[in-house]
């Protein structure tokens, strides 16, 4: 298992970057994974397609399986395709801010799509294993939605988020956000504010949007457009009424 796990990290590692072509070198120097290693895998996946390589010695970068794969079937295209229209528009309400929705697998908040830029906010497709909770509004808003058996086991592996002292705590402020299905607080680090909406529909994985501005009152402002945006994504999921006749 260890094998396929370094495989994979180095497979969403290519997949999260922003660097066109990234090399073995940069990969196994950032992973802190063995350079021949990193290179047998490479190739593996390259010669797979789920990556190219440029030239002989060039760098990799997502290939056509990776492609193709996006274009399957299933729940989480169903929320990317109810969501595309209203989080452009709420990002065209924002000022073109880049607006994300994410939905949460095991312990990791996964990026399914994305709109807009914000100048010096990166945002990255995979979770990584680290808590983000107070600069982070899918985050909150997606473990609002857990079960108590789920967050423990989310708790178990990441710990504790900063400013909460036990468990229950963290449960009791999450029950807050949940009944709310939007927050909207300062994120220190990068000196922004944060706000965001719960998706919550039957026979989908629940699923949240976020973004940030640059001023309370426009949060406020704002707030109202985010309601508006959960509300439509989740009518779009919703099945179409059986008409009688």
């Amino acid at each position: 298992m260890k094998t396929v796990d370094l495989a994979l990290d180095i497979l969403e590692y290519v997949a999260n970057n922003e660097i066109p072509k990234i090399t073995p070198k940069e990969i196994a120097q950032k992973l802190g994974i063995n350079h021949s290693s990193v290179v047998r895998i490479l190739k593996t996946f390259a010669a797979r397609g789920y990556l190219r390589q440029d030239g002989v010695r060039g760098g990799y970068s997502c290939g056509p399986v990776l492609t193709a794969y996006g274009f399957v079937e299933n729940e989480y295209k169903h929320i990317v395709t109810a969501a595309i229209k209203p989080l452009n528009e709420l990002s065209d309400a924002a000022g073109g801010k880049l607006v994300n929705i994410s939905v949460l697998n095991g312990n990791r908040r996964i990026l399914l799509y994305h709109t807009g830029h914000t100048d010096r906010l990166l945002i990255y497709a995979f979770g990584i294993k680290k808590w983000y909770f107070w600069e982070n509004a899918t985050e909150q808003l997606l473990l609002s939605s857990l079960s108590e058996k789920q967050l423990n086991n989310v708790v178990d592996q990441n710990g504790l988020p900063e400013r909460f002292d036990s468990q229950q705590e963290l449960s009791e402020y999450l029950k807050k956000v949940f009944t709310e299905r939007c927050v909207i607080f300062f994120g220190e680090k990068h000196q922004r504010w944060i706000l965001g909406g719960l998706i919550v529909v039957p026979d989908y994985p629940a699923a949240s949007i976020g973004f940030a501005v640059d001023t309370e009152e426009e949060a406020k402002h704002l707030l109202p457009s985010v309601r508006k945006c959960i509300r439509t994504i989740e009518h779009n999921l919703m099945p179409d009424e059986p008409q009688f006749f």
